[in-house]
């Protein structure tokens, strides 16, 4: 039988189910419908339920966590338009928050581009577009390797749009999924085997890029080299790239990835720009092993107004920073959404998830992440420290900039220490409790009462010892001087001149040496006895076996 408790949460979860599908239906249930239907469950539902009604506002039609914020159609429902202007639609190739991209040409410089349209529908809500316009326009002011650049802005028939670089590659999603596949194969080689043979998982798993790049000519590129089968999945879900020198190139590979896209973002902080929205859905790795970082939609540029009132919450849940719920954007903020990247590439898993928002909320907040070698302990520890350092809860405790962190990228790379230092347990203990100073204070007085045990039972063991100890030493001196007593006895039949004398004493050194043996003393306490000894064995003697009581009376006659 469940238990209370699972029955009450069992009851506020099917409860929260059906009012965010009336939500959905657009119903506008009040609380006190529920409340008044359920009052034992009242504080949980008047907590929880405003809390559903903010994120769904949020959330696409679809519900996925990762998804857009503008519901827009499947590609088979959307009508693949023929052009816009100038350029000529090939075929679309992605559907994202702020936008539909298709794969175009520009026909007047004969060009390939990527090209951003804004549904109309978006354009209902007047912030859409104005964040579409600041995309481009936060895009277009960025000019740096691994940013994709903007050609330009424009408008046909009423549908916005602007073009960018066409990158031929895959986003990081994609060679997430592909590299997950990993889980089910037992070895690295069957796994890149069976991968196209374009998939830039297979050249991230191998280190073969077509021509591989790094942002620092001081770093070398990624040797090839050929992988080798891994160990099985262990009961924690191992990466399994464990593989010699397949996992070695993979795990360079990710660190070389989360510089260029380290460098990005310093350039972009450093123009006043925060994307706000970084998740490897917004990144790109082509087949030459360079990340380009994209999708600006959430990008706030210094010095300008911010589209969202008070509450909201924009980005993507699973990748946003704590105080990103509270409404602060800081540079810190896009150094904590890589850094969340970075683990889900090294583990090929979240580092929180959950398919209810309000407990996948509360994770972000609240719970610490499982660190990377728990769950494969092939990854660098050094890399492993990086990102945890990444992704530390209090902004003040991350790296203070993007290129803070790219510097250690780079040391690490070099074989060089970072600088980044692993939390202390005094440290790791102290945030802890502060995250929870009930239980801490729960704890704390156990400990206080346990202490205090341990002082008061260490006293008492003490002080019994002690009278142990002087009732035992009382024991032996009263033992002692028995001994003693008997050798006096033994000298004193000694030097008298009864009969028996001399068996009498023998007899009583005896018993002396028994206790002396028991007492353990010294030789020259024996030496005595055995003088004593020797004088009475040299004694003449009798050994008195009876007594004669005399004659015994003659009964008398009688008369």
């Amino acid at each position: 039988m469940p238990s209370s408790d699972s029955s009450r949460d069992a009851l506020l979860e099917q409860l929260a189910e059906e009012f965010v599908e009336r939500h959905r239906r657009g119903e506008r249930p009040p609380l006190s419908e529920y409340t008044n239907r359920y009052p034992d469950l009242a504080d949980e539902i008047r907590d929880l339920f405003p809390a559903l009604v903010q994120i769904e506002n949020l959330k696409p039609e679809a519900g996925d966590l990762t998804g857009a914020f503008v519901p827009t159609r499947s590609p088979e429902e959307e009508h693949l338009p023929e052009r816009f202007g100038e350029f000529r639609i090939l075929r679309q190739v992605g559907q994202g928050g702020m936008g539909i991209v298709y794969e175009a040409e520009q026909e007047s410089l004969g060009r390939h581009v990527a090209l951003k349209v804004l549904p109309r529908q978006a354009l209902l809500k007047t912030t859409y577009l104005e964040r579409f316009r600041r995309e481009a326009k936060a895009a277009g002011r960025l000019h740096h390797t691994n940013i994709v650049p903007v050609f330009g802005v424009g408008e046909h028939d009423g549908t916005h749009y602007y073009a960018m670089q066409f990158i031929v590659g895959e986003g990081l999603d994609k060679v997430l999924r592909d590299l997950r596949r990993l889980r089910a194969t037992p070895a690295v080689r069957t796994v890149a085997a069976s991968l196209d043979e374009a998939s830039v998982a297979k050249s991230l798993l191998t280190g073969r890029f077509v021509a591989a790049q790094t942002t620092s000519p001081e770093l070398p590129a990624a040797s090839p080299a050929p992988p080798s089968p891994p160990s099985s999945d262990g009961p924690h879900g191992s990466s399994t790239l464990s593989a010699g020198g397949a996992e070695s190139n993979y795990f360079r590979g990710v660190a070389r990835l989360a510089l260029q896209a380290a460098e990005a973002l310093a350039y972009a902080h450093r123009q006043g720009i925060l994307h706000r929205d970084i998740k490897p859905s917004n990144m790109l790795l082509d087949q030459q092993g360079t990340v380009w970082i994209t999708d600006f939609g959430l990008a706030k540029a210094e010095g300008t107004d911010d589209l969202t009132q008070t509450g909201d919450i924009v980005g993507t849940i699973r990748f946003m920073a704590p105080e990103r719920f509270e409404g602060r954007s800081l540079p810190q903020s896009d150094v904590y959404a890589l850094g969340l990247t970075l683990y889900e590439l090294l583990t090929l898993r979240p580092a929180f998830d959950d398919r209810n928002r309000g407990r996948l909320v509360e994770k972000v907040l609240h719970e610490p992440p499982v660190p990377p070698r728990k769950i494969d302990p092939h990854i660098p520890r050094d890399l492993e420290t990086v990102v945890l350092k990444c992704m530390a809860k209090d902004p003040a405790e991350r790296y203070g900039s993007a290129e803070a962190l790219a510097e250690d990228v780079r040391r690490f790379l070099a074989d060089r220490p970072i600088s980044a230092r692993r939390s202390t347990w005094r440290e790791r203990t102290w945030r802890w409790c502060r995250r929870n100073p009930a239980v801490a204070s729960l704890l704390a007085t156990v400990l206080l009462l346990l202490v205090a045990v341990a002082v008061v039972s260490t006293f008492a063991a003490v002080r019994l010892n002690f009278a142990l100890g002087r009732t035992e030493e009382a024991e032996q001196k009263a033992r002692l001087r028995e001994a003693e007593a008997l050798v006096g006895q033994a000298h004193g039949t000694r030097l008298s001149e009864r009969p028996g004398r001399r068996f009498e004493a023998l007899d009583a050194l005896g018993k002396a040496a028994a206790i002396g043996r028991e007492l353990g003393q010294p030789p020259e306490w024996f030496d005595r006895l055995r003088n004593e000894a020797i004088a009475a064995i040299t004694l003449t003697d009798i050994h008195i076996t009876d007594w004669w009581e005399g004659f015994p009376q003659v009964l008398a006659r009688p008369q």
